[in-house]
Formats: C-alpha cells, sequence, structure tokens
C-alpha cells in the first residue's frame, strides 16, 4: 500500500490457503476486500460458506470480493451457463450481493484452450455507488487470467438498516385469492403474453423459460419484482414495520441475518410445496428447501452456542 493515509489489516480469522481478506481503513470508514481462487475440484459450496462467514463478520461494512470462481454464467457475460454457475447465481441473489463485471470485447480467462469470464467481482449494497469504470485491461498479465481495473471513489457509503424502509402487508386468506389474480394480470401486462387465462402453473413454467432461454436475467427479475410489488399494493393494506428491525426479539441472540434465512427458508417451502405438476422442477426445488432449512437450523444453533458462551464469559464469579 503506498497511500500512508489507508492502513491495511490482514483479517486472520477470514483467510485461509484460498482466501486472503484484509480490513481497509481511511479514517472513520472501513471495508473488507477479500481475494478467493474457487477451486474446481471441489463443491462450489464450499466456498460459499466462506462468503457467507465474510458477510457475516462484516455486518454493515462494504465488502469487496475479488474471486476466480472457476464458475460459468451469462449473468456475468460469459457465454454459456453451467452448473457451478447457476448455483452461484442463486447465492448471490439470495445474499443481496452485487456484481460488477461489465460487458467488454475481451474475457477474463483464456489459454489454448479456450476463452471464458469466470472471474468475479461481487460486492455489497454499501460500495455500490462506489465502484465506477469497471474492465478488462488488454495489458499483459504475464498469466492466464487477465487484469481487471476499477476505482473505488472515496468517502464509501454507510449502509444503515435504520433508513431502510422496510414494507409489510395486512394479509388475510380472501386477499390471498385477490393477489394471486392480481399478479397474473400484471405478469401479462409485463411480459406481454396475449393468454387471458394463464394459470399459476403456467406462469410459473413460462418465467422458468423466460430465465432458461434469456440472456439478460436481471432484466426479468427485474420485471418479476415490480410486477410483485404492484400486484401487492394494489391487494394489501400497507403498515410500515418499525425501523428497528431487531427491537422485538424472542431472544437475546436473534439477529437480522437469521430474519432473512428464515424468510428465504420460508419462501422456498411455499415454492417447493406448489410446484406440483412438474417433477423435475419439485425435485429440485425440494432439494433447496432442505438444504436451506438444514443451513439455518445449525445458525440458530451456532449463535445460541456463541450467545451463551458471551454471557458466561461476562458473568461473575458469584453469579450461580
Amino acid at each position: 500500500m503506498t497511500n500512508n493515509q489507508i492502513d491495511v489489516l490482514l483479517t486472520h480469522q477470514l483467510s485461509d490457503a484460498d482466501t486472503v481478506a484484509v480490513e481497509i481503513i481511511k479514517g472513520d470508514t472501513k471495508q473488507i476486500a477479500a481475494s478467493m481462487y474457487f477451486d474446481r475440484d471441489y463443491q462450489i459450496e464450499v466456498k460459499l460458506l466462506k462468503i457467507e462467514l465474510i458477510l457475516h463478520y462484516t455486518k454493515n461494512t462494504g465488502v469487496l470480493i475479488a474471486a476466480d470462481c472457476n464458475a460459468r454464467s451469462t449473468l456475468w457475460h460469459d457465454k454459456l451457463t453451467k452448473s457451478r454457475g447457476r448455483i452461484l447465481e442463486e447465492f448471490i441473489t439470495s445474499k443481496r450481493l452485487f456484481i460488477m463485471n461489465e460487458v467488454s470485447g475481451n474475457t477474463t480467462f483464456g489459454n489454448r484452450l479456450g476463452t471464458s469470464s469466470i472471474d468475479l467481482t461481487i460486492i455489497k449494497q454499501p460500495l455500490l455507488k462506489s465502484i465506477t469504470r469497471w474492465e478488462i485491461s488488454d495489458k499483459e498479465s504475464v498469466s492466464d487470467h487477465n487484469i481487471i481495473k476499477y476505482k473505488l471513489k472515496q468517502g464509501i457509503a454507510k449502509w444503515n438498516f435504520e433508513n431502510y424502509s422496510h414494507i409489510r402487508y395486512r394479509m388475510s386468506k380472501d386477499s390471498m385469492v385477490s393477489v394471486q389474480d392480481a399478479l397474473l394480470q400484471v405478469l401479462r401486462e409485463k411480459f406481454t403474453t396475449n393468454d387471458i387465462t394463464i394459470r399459476v402453473e403456467e406462469a410459473d413454467e413460462m418465467l422458468s423459460s423466460l430465465v432458461t432461454e434469456n440472456a439478460n436475467i436481471e432484466e426479468i427479475v427485474f420485471k418479476f419484482n415490480e410486477s410483485l410489488k404492484t400486484a401487492c399494493n394494489n391487494t394489501f393494506q400497507i403498515r410500515r414495520a418499525s425501523r428497528n428491525l431487531t427491537s422485538h426479539r424472542s431472544v437475546p441472540w436473534w439477529s437480522v441475518d437469521l430474519t432473512t434465512m428464515r424468510k428465504r427458508t420460508n419462501a422456498l417451502r411455499r415454492l417447493y410445496q406448489r410446484t406440483r405438476h412438474n417433477e423435475v422442477l419439485r425435485e429440485k426445488r425440494k432439494t433447496q428447501y432442505y438444504e436451506s432449512k438444514v443451513t439455518y437450523a445449525a445458525t440458530i444453533e451456532r449463535e445460541n452456542i456463541r450467545s451463551w458462551k458471551e454471557f458466561c464469559e461476562v458473568s461473575t464469579a458469584t453469579n450461580p
């Protein structure tokens, strides 16, 4: 580091043979930067657990991950999508991470056997407006991997959950039926289908085909998200949640991360249960649900034990 106004500290608890994580501090702002290698001889889920550990450690701090993922997907402008790429796509979406890779005439990797884009720049929301001018350099790197360049603006954005406008809805059995009809209507308008009698199962298959066949997955996700919000806003009564998302915790060790995991697990369960006419898709969603359930349960147990250990450490010897 040539700038003496910036401190860089190695974060040992996040680093290993394939990961180097550092804490970058300037003034009263800090962020975590990590360089990661995803060995293709191992399941990609192993490295995703490492990213989860980094995200848990950083909380609301900015995070930048430069990773050789050995995973291909058109989502980051590769020519094709493979199984490891699909797993990584779902993980990035579920964790609300952002890929900074942009369309380029160059690829991030190339050798005599071919070229691909398997190197990703992944960030959390606090850095979303801070990284600019992402590009793949055409200069010699003396490696199969090309140099990736970008600029990180000063004054890293600080993401504060207190400023997050969290919308909650008042729902009933009748309104749940109404919102389904409203969503189908909005989907017909957003995705310009002429089928005025489209059913839930057909809508699910239509969206699945669009995601599989269309290169611009982000646009499809955005349009569906807007459709869902429109249907909910037009059907349900809206109420604003408390700004302090963890003010009514039933246990002291509960966190926003656990709330997010619970919601995701519940959503995967509903998605699995409602898939009835496509056995292959149902089996895939069943696996996703049970994997999420196991991770959620293990995280609860880990947080419970950690909280108890902390309590025992701070308690005095006279406390029975």
